[in-house]
This record gives C-alpha cells, structure tokens and sequence, in this order.
C-alpha cells in the first residue's frame, strides 16, 4: 500500500557558518616572474600563485563540502586539510612545489588547483559550499581602485581587518602586502605608545607618523601632506600611508572657512603609488567643483576601537 504522495520543496543549506566566520584573507595572483634558477628547476611564474583563507570565527570549520568554483577548481573534500580551527589559516597553492620552494614548507597548504592559474588582468572568483551554494564570489582586478601593486610587482593582494568580515567585492578593502606575501601569517602592525606625543618635535603626532609609515623618534620630517590640483579645478590631497597600520582609518573633512569642517566621502582615489617600503603614496580627489569656490581639505587619522 502506497502513502498519499508528499509535495516539498529543497531548500538552500544553511551557510551561515561559513559565510559569518571564514574570508579570503590573501590572493598571490600575479607572483614576481620566475628566477633563471626557478626556471631550471622546472617552475614558472604562475607556480607561485596561492589563495588563502581564514577562519575569523570562534569555532572549527568543516571544509569538506567547499570548492572553489570559478577563477580557479579545488575541492577540500580528501584534500590535506579539512577542518580548520579559530584563527587558523589553509593555503591552496597553484604548484606545491613551486610554493614551498619560495615560502617554506610545513605551512598549512591543503593541495594545488593547477594547472587552472589565477588571470593576471583580474577575474571572477568564487568559493561555494556543494555543486555552487556561493560563500564569497567577487572579481579583482589589476587597476585603481585595486591595489596595482599585487600586479606582478611581488606584493599579494590582503584583505583589510579580515576579523571585520568585510565585503571582498569592494576593492578598498583589500591592500598590497607589505612583502612579497605573507601565507598563513599577517604582516598587520598595531599602535602602541601615546599617539598625541610629538617626540622629534615636528608638529606631528605618534599616530600621525604611524599612520605614514615614518617614526616619532626619527629627525624631524617635513609633513609629508601635500595639496594638489587636477587640470579639471578638482582638488586633491596627497600623502602615503603605512599599509600595514590596518588599526587606523585616515579620513578626508571639508570645510570652505576653515573653521567649520564636516565628513566628506566623495574623493576618490586616483593614483597609488607603492614605494616598495611598505608604504604607498596615495592622491585622492575631490570631484571637480561646478562653480568656483573656496574649499579646504584635511586628514583625520583615528585609531579603531579595539
């Protein structure tokens, strides 16, 4: 005897685990070319590309079920890490070989994706759960406003306070690495000391040098903030900016007295320079102004909340 027959409907599984705890924290797309003794030894320069992610959450994370879909294939399922605990990073790396051969061995690498390599000129890239359930799905890419640094000239590309859970499809979320790449590690530094203090006597403070990538306790510097003008009347500023300070947030105010200054969230970036030292020099404009008018621009650096 057969039962009345049952209607249902599947739904989509619950991702949440994944999606609230777990980031891509750190992308080599486009590694340094291969040295003549890379290449002797059989590599080429895609060998070195590796994605990796980080489990930002407080409890393990089974990774069984996860597979990068789009830009590269690689499935967790049999590879060499499965599970992955708080704060614990997992590497999935173009050439193993290839990988360990710049980065060391005994790092947490789960397996290679090759010989799929990563676009140098930017593409989709997608971590799902099951046959395409996305986890995070986003496209870099190679120009402003991604950091044009991780374009081949050694740094990676590494997602900005990833204990934050930012979204990966904003390109100002992610940075260049102060090196050439720092897998299954952070190259983030974090302030300490009184950041009002002024000990070279410059006019600027503990956390304003921080914040630029130059010291407190060096020979006074002149301010390295600058004005500048676009051929349009738009207004910049220009200043570098320390990329591994990732506790601080440097800000832009407008005012046109100098006396009342409020938020301004309309400049742009339009240039970034990396300088190879681990800091950038930055220009940032103001749309062109319509009519002529008087208008003034500062930096705010603030330190977030711990």
């Amino acid at each position: 005897h057969w039962s009345e027959p049952i209607q249902f409907v599947a739904s989509e599984p619950d991702l949440t685990p994944w999606k609230e705890n777990l980031v891509i924290s750190e992308m080599m797309y486009h590694p340094t070319s291969a040295t003549v003794e890379e290449i002797d030894a059989g590599f080429s320069s895609s060998d070195f590309e590796f994605i990796e992610l980080l489990n930002v959450g407080s409890q393990a994370l089974d990774l069984t079920e996860l597979r990068f879909t789009k830009g590269v294939d690689f499935d967790f399922a049999g590879s060499a890490v499965t599970t992955l605990a708080p704060g614990a990073y997992v590497i999935v790396a173009r050439n193993v070989a290839g990988f360990e051969s710049r980065y060391g061995a005994g790092l947490p690498v789960a397996g290679a994706y090759g010989p799929d390599s990563l676009s140098n000129g930017g593409e989709n890239v997608k971590l799902s759960f099951g046959q395409g359930s996305a986890i995070h799905e986003f496209r870099y890419d190679d120009s402003s406003p991604w950091p044009e640094a991780a374009d081949g000239s050694g740094p990676s590309l590494v997602l900005v306070r990833p204990e934050t859970r930012p979204d990966h499809a904003i390109a100002t979320n992610w940075r260049a690495s102060t090196g050439a790449g720092n897998p299954a590690g952070s190259d983030a530094t974090t302030f300490s000391g009184d950041p009002n203090a002024d000990e070279n006597n410059n006019g600027l403070s503990a956390l304003l040098e921080y914040a630029f990538g130059s010291s407190d306790s060096e020979p006074s510097n002149p301010s390295p903030v600058s004005a500048t003008l676009a051929a349009n009347g738009a207004l910049g500023v220009t200043f570098p900016r320390n990329l591994a300070a990732e506790d601080v947030e440097i800000s832009f105010e407008k005012s046109a007295d100098l006396i009342t200054w409020t938020p301004n969230t309309t400049l742009i970036k339009q240039d970034a320079v990396n300088q190879g030292d681990g800091t950038e020099i930055e220009t940032w404009y103001l749309p062109a102004p319509a009519t002529d008018e008087r208008c003034f621009l500062r930096l705010r650096v603030a330190l977030f909340a711990p």
